[in-house]
Parts: C-alpha cells; sequence; structure tokens
C-alpha cells in the first residue's frame, strides 16, 4: 500500500524502503522460494521509485556520478532477481496477439501472485528506465534515444498484456497504478484501448477506483496523439509524474 501510494502520488513513499526490513536489504535466502522471491520484488519496486520520486531535475558532475553509480546498481539488482526466478514463477503458455481484443502478446502464469509479481517487476525496470541519471538539458535526449524508447515500450506491453492475459483479482488489485505508468508509454491507439478496457473490467469485478487512472491516461495521450513510434517527449511526461517537479 505504501508503493501504490506513492506510485499515485508521484513522491516518495511515506516510509523509505531501507526502514521496511532491518539493514534496508533484502537478504538472500539460501534457496529462493516463491514467497520470497515475491517479496524482494516488492521490496525492488519501491526502492526503484524511490529513487526514481528522489532524483534531482537537474544535477552537477558529482551528484551525476553518484547517481548514476547507483542506477548500474539498481540494474544489476533487478536483473539478478530476475533470474533467481523459482521455476513455478515461469510462464505457463504464450498466445500471439489476437486482434484488437488483446494487440500484446499473451503471457499466461501459474497465478494471480506469480502475475502480479511479474507485473510489479516489469514496472520495476520501466521506472528504472526513464530515470537514467542526466543532466536536465539532455534528459529529452537521453529518453529520445532508441535504446531507451525500445527497452520502455517493451516493459510497457509487458505490464498491460499481463493484466490482460492473467485476469484474476488477486493480481488486478495491485495493477491499477502500474497499468497508469505503463499506458502512458503506449502509443498504439488498439492498445490504448485495450489498457482502458482492463481497467474498467478492474473497476467492474474488484470494486477498486480506476476512474481517476483513467482520466490521466486520457489527458496525456492527448497532449500527445498517437503516432505508432515512442519518443522521448512522451516519456519526458512519464518521468515528470503528475505531481513531480522538474528541479
Amino acid at each position: 500500500m505504501i508503493i501504490l501510494a506513492s506510485l499515485c502520488a508521484g513522491l516518495p513513499a511515506a516510509l523509505e524502503p531501507k526502514k521496511w526490513i532491518p539493514g534496508g536489504v533484502f537478504p538472500d535466502p539460501a534457496i529462493w522460494t516463491l514467497e520470497s522471491w515475491q517479496k524482494n520484488v516488492v521490496f525492488l519496486l519501491g526502492t526503484v521509485h524511490d529513487f526514481w520520486s528522489r532524483t534531482p531535475g537537474d544535477m552537477d558532475e558529482h551528484t551525476m556520478q553518484l547517481y548514476a553509480a547507483r542506477w548500474e546498481e539498481l540494474e544489476t539488482e533487478l536483473l539478478r532477481h530476475q533470474s533467481r526466478a523459482p521455476a513455478v514463477c515461469s510462464p505457463i503458455s504464450f498466445l500471439p496477439p489476437s486482434g484488437e481484443d488483446n494487440p500484446f502478446q499473451a503471457v499466461r502464469y501459474l497465478n494471480g501472485p506469480i502475475s502480479a509479481a511479474w507485473q510489479m517487476l516489469h514496472t520495476a525496470f520501466l521506472i528504472l528506465t526513464i530515470c537514467t541519471p542526466c543532466s536536465q538539458a539532455s534528459r529529452l535526449s537521453v529518453l529520445s534515444s532508441p535504446e531507451v524508447t525500445r527497452r520502455a515500450q517493451m516493459y510497457a506491453r509487458q505490464i498491460v498484456a499481463n493484466s490482460l492475459a492473467n485476469q484474476c483479482s488477486i493480481a488486478w488489485t495491485n495493477a491499477v497504478q502500474l497499468l497508469t505508468i505503463a499506458g502512458q508509454c503506449l502509443v498504439v491507439e488498439s492498445e490504448r484501448k485495450a489498457c482502458i478496457r482492463i481497467l474498467q473490467e478492474i473497476q467492474q469485478q474488484t470494486g477498486w477506483n480506476a476512474r481517476a487512472s483513467i482520466d490521466r491516461l486520457g489527458a496525456a495521450w492527448g497532449t500527445l496523439s498517437a503516432v505508432g513510434q515512442l519518443d522521448g517527449e512522451l516519456l519526458y511526461q512519464v518521468w515528470l509524474g503528475e505531481k513531480r517537479s522538474p528541479s
């Protein structure tokens, strides 16, 4: 709930992740079980979001070096944890896109908690992708680079596709804010419609109010119309967040 609230507000978490557990570091167990792996996914998402929300809009050379080093540490942690997923977390099926109803590749998981964990991990990757430390003057250029836009769109599609393919209330109750961040990175009209449709279904099935998220996506998409290709200007708006100041 702390993470979802901070994602919604675009502000640092009320309680810093390093204070969530003793020592501020998630200890590696002897064997990664589903429960321990999922718990660390939550911790990593909180840590990455905290990094994003506290990153200055502009930095001098020394500060940028510090943030760049921390960014690389976080990327390494995410990649390492992704590779340590227990076998039970592996997808059980892959289905190709099915037209307007589902324009994404459908990846099915064994149950809701597993799909929720992957959705949170992909959100952490997406957030880290758009908050690469750089100067204010070069941010738009960095966010416009082919590698950043490719990765951002890949993770955004995975996040939305997850909720479409794994329609479970356990996963859906965690998904609204994740879909809001990912949805802002979508540029294909059919993908945007699918994101809105799943938010509406989440509200109908779980009672979680998704109206504010739908309105926020409409406002974001209205500023920059669908062009079929993700650009730096759209990612720049995502990086800023709803209430985040550029400085």
